[in-house]
């Protein structure tokens, strides 16, 4: 069964209750006064997990500051989310709806808390129907491919915990696991097929001869345009494109393997009006696409989804390339499995007037998303970064709202296991959120960790009122927040009252010395409070979060010299 767990820690410690050890006089466990005033309220049990349907009575103890527990102050109940689960006046629970609510307890201005996670009951109702996601493609040999299934019952309801089987009409081109991964082997077809309860589905995996081919598009050439370069290959083809601008062309990206390079300069697809599907310049659904030096420009579309690239499923690197005055510069479906590379790309003015909507440079929602060495910059009114994804690592990117108008400078709402790492982040004055970085406000994605590592980045606010780093209240695992500069006014470093703040440099220890923050160039000055001030970045689940990199703008990264005494707390080392 599926279950939503969110974490809520309690407010306050339970409190001690010390055994009677015998003798006369006054019971020294005895419930203390009411005339103390609380000071803590505890709520038992702490994370209780309920089926919808079930119910449960929680206690509150009050205690006083010398820990002595208290009998007579009034208690309120009250429940974060009525639609998931209730609660009385006298503390009984009732679960209603799969998901979590905080069971709180207040008395005397004093509050303590529970977690009730509710599960949905199990269903016993048979499988009606079988889906398989995502739809058949086209691979070459050596690619796999992941599909999921979804079962549903008569009304609907999808059924989780049932028995699948995946089989191949064709071994002798494509395999497929008991997990749903396809493995091409060679040139061919096969129906793969889903079976649960006697429902099944299918996909046709069509396996294409690799092709070491070059197409090449240009005024002169023999395809005109990039899309129809597109449609003639079969998968595997490098297509080059040359340098001159293409409106209009647009297209669905289907065939697996293509590599889509820019030469002789860097051509640009400008959308002129078009899009496909409604979508995007390129629309793409395929393994393993590479786009290198293409410029994607003027994407706009009557849902505000125009993006100079929608990659609904597959793998997808992107290197070299801009993204501009698109309504989304990448926007991708969720794919899991699919791992989206963007490296050495610039991303700005994505948005539009007419009308304002939250439009963001990019809005990746994959397996695992990286972004490096890269440049986003102005947005309308949304995020220069923004990612659903499950792991993600943004290192050494210039992330600068300048004097553009976006949100959150990078904004990762449902949580995951993310690396900030080396980056220069700039709010703008005239940014319309306060806070520069944001993980988890929107809950979590079922699968996700709470992990967040804020590591060697020159975090700069122009704003008057600024706030560095907002976590989630379910989030458990304390944000690290290591050797970084955080320059400017800031009501709050980071809000999580958990997270480990080492090494920073804070507005307190005075004048980083930029060598020009007014023209965004945060490199330490001789003589910066900064150098050599910082520890040992450390490692993270195994990644190690040392800096190996520096941005230099425009679209430059330097190997990061080797530090003196001690690393430098910023994004950039001395020297």
């Amino acid at each position: 069964m599926k279950t939503l767990l969110l974490r809520l820690t309690a407010c306050f410690a339970p409190c001690l209750l010390v055994a009677a050890c015998g003798g006369g006089g006054a019971d020294p466990t005895a419930p203390a006064a009411t005339s103390q005033p609380v000071a803590t309220v505890s709520v038992s049990p702490s994370a209780p997990s309920l089926a919808t349907g079930a119910t449960l009575q929680l206690s509150a103890a009050t205690t006083d500051a010398a820990n002595n527990v208290l009998t007579g102050p009034a208690v309120t109940w009250s429940s974060s989310d009525e639609a998931k689960a209730t609660v009385s006046s006298s503390g009984v629970v009732t679960a209603l709806a799969a998901g979590q609510a905080t069971i709180s307890a207040a008395s005397e201005g004093k509050v303590g808390s529970a977690t009730v996670t509710v599960t949905a009951a199990a269903s016993t109702a048979p499988v009606a129907s079988v889906a398989i996601y995502p739809a058949g493609t086209t691979l070459l040999p050596g690619q796999t491919w992941q599909l999921s299934e979804t079962l549903k019952d008569a009304a609907g309801k999808v059924l989780d915990g049932r028995t699948v089987a995946w089989s191949s009409s064709n071994p002798a081109a494509a395999t497929v696991s008991a997990a749903g991964v396809v493995s091409a082997l060679a040139a061919g077809s096969a129906v793969v097929t889903v079976t649960s309860e006697g429902k099944s589905a299918a996909v046709t995996i069509a396996v294409s001869a690799s092709s070491a081919s070059v197409l090449q598009v240009g005024p002169t050439r023999t395809y005109k345009t990039p899309c129809a370069a597109i449609a003639a290959a079969s998968g595997g083809e490098t297509i080059e494109i040359d340098a001159a601008t293409y409106t209009g062309d647009v297209c669905v990206i289907a065939k697996p393997g293509l590599t889509l390079r820019g030469v002789g300069g860097r051509p640009k697809l400008d959308a002129g009006g078009k899009s496909a599907e409604g979508k995007a310049i390129w629309v793409i659904r395929a393994a393993d696409t590479t786009v290198d030096n293409i410029e994607f420009a003027n994407c706009a579309v009557p849902d505000l989804n125009g993006a100079g690239i929608k990659s609904e499923w597959g793998n997808l690197t992107v290197r070299n390339s801009l993204f501009d005055h698109n309504q989304f510069g990448i926007l991708t479906g969720y794919d899991p499995s699919a791992t989206i590379l963007v490296d050495a790309t610039e991303f700005s003015h994505q948005g539009s007037t007419t009308p304002v909507d939250n439009y963001h440079n990019m809005y990746i929602n994959a397996g695992t998303f990286i972004l490096q060495r890269s440049y986003s910059h102005h947005t309308l009114t949304g995020n220069l970064v923004k990612t659903r994804s499950r792991n993600v690592y943004i290192l050494y990117n210039r992330i600068s709202a300048e004097d553009g108008t976006n949100s959150y400078e990078i904004d990762i709402p449902n949580g995951g296991r993310a690396y900030i790492v080396g980056n220069v982040i700039q709010q703008g004055a005239g940014s319309a959120n306060r806070w520069i970085v944001e993980f988890g406000a929107e809950g979590r994605t079922a699968g996700h960790g709470d992990e967040l590592f804020v590591v060697n980045n020159t975090i700069v606010n122009d704003v008057g009122t600024g706030y560095g780093i907002f976590v989630a209240n379910w989030v458990q695992t304390p944000a690290v927040v290591r050797n970084n500069i955080f320059a400017g006014p800031f009501n709050t470093i980071v809000n999580q009252a958990a997270a480990l703040l080492q090494s920073n440099h804070l507005p307190a220890d005075g004048d980083p010395l930029f060598v020009n923050a007014a023209g965004y160039d945060y490199r330490l000055r001789a003589g910066s409070p900064a150098i050599d001030k910082g520890i040992a970045p450390g490692s993270g689940f195994g990644y190690d979060m040392t800096p190996k990199f520096e941005y230099v703008h425009p679209l430059q990264n330097v190997p990061r010299t080797a530090p003196g005494a001690a690393i430098d707390r910023s994004a950039y080392e001395y020297h």
